[in-house]
């Protein structure tokens, strides 16, 4: 292990060195004498008090050996000499002055230094930042988020926020407020020139020719308040629609039809199994 070392200075009243006080050490708030040593390696050492006197300017040392005491134990120091009032310094911390290891620590709390280093190390609760990544675990920067937000409007702490050039996106609630935007909403119209089962990313279908047949989305309880509408843009024939379930109806009625140009039916899912037509 290692030797700790200690060196001071005996001076009087007048800040003069003294010369040959006797020190003697002994462990703390006891009359047991230290072993002490008179080098950091080799040297003899001595357990006799006065261990150690200082010299002509005053000064004074030993080591201590964290082999023969822990590196909690303290110490008491009595200064002895004809021309100075006798000194007891009690409860000097010698051995804890290098402390090398966290095992030798106080106050370390609950954790061992083996389940800090395992916590620190642990990827799956650490990760790094990766601005190449794609998956739905990687964190990206703060300048990766803002890349891929062209924002316009409103600000977070500064930054602008808002979607101007995104090809989509679904607010799925709005708990409080209003939806504002500055100038025109757009929603997704699809055209239609033949048969077609609606899903729920559909928003304004269009009947291009006649004698269509558009089967409309379940009404299920995760599309509460989604509105479709379907519009006639051709001459001839009505086109038809009919519900996607046995269960599902539009206000009682699992089928229907718009018979001429330009009409149209605009359906809200209410609750499930049932749209409503406004």
């Amino acid at each position: 292990m290692a030797r700790h070392h200690f060196y001071s200075f005996v001076q009087d009243s007048l800040g003069n060195a003294v010369s040959s006080a006797n020190i003697s050490v002994y462990l703390a708030n006891s009359t047991t004498s230290t072993t002490t040593w008179d080098a950091e390696t080799g040297g003899s050492s001595t357990s006799a008090t006065p261990q150690t006197t200082s010299d002509s300017e005053g000064f004074f040392d030993f080591w201590v050996s964290d082999d023969e005491y822990t590196k909690a134990q303290e110490f008491k120091l009595d200064i002895k000499h004809a021309d100075i009032t006798n000194q007891s310094i009690d409860y000097v911390n010698i051995t804890r002055i290098t402390i090398d290891d966290h095992v030798d620590l106080g106050n370390i709390g609950a954790n061992t230094h083996t389940q800090i280093d395992s916590h620190v190390s642990d990827n799956d609760i650490h990760r790094e930042l990766d601005d190449t990544a794609t998956s739905a675990v990687v964190l990206w920067s703060a300048d990766r988020i803002l890349n891929n937000i062209d924002v316009d409007g409103g600000t977070i702490d500064g930054v602008p926020i808002g979607i101007t050039t995104a090809t989509s996106a679904r607010f799925t609630e709005i708990t409080t407020g209003n939806m504002v935007t500055e100038g025109s909403l757009e929603i997704k119209v699809v055209e239609k020139t033949s048969d077609y089962t609606m899903t729920t990313s559909d928003n304004v279908v269009v009947a291009a020719t006649s004698n269509l047949t558009f089967t409309l989305a379940s009404a299920l309880t995760g599309n509460k308040g989604q509105i479709y509408k379907l519009i006639k843009n051709a001459d001839g024939g009505g086109v038809g629609w009919i519900t996607a379930t046995s269960v599902d109806t539009v206000g009682g009625d699992t089928s229907g039809s718009i018979l001429n140009r330009y009409d149209c039916i605009s359906l809200i899912v209410a609750t499930t199994n049932l749209y409503i037509s406004t």
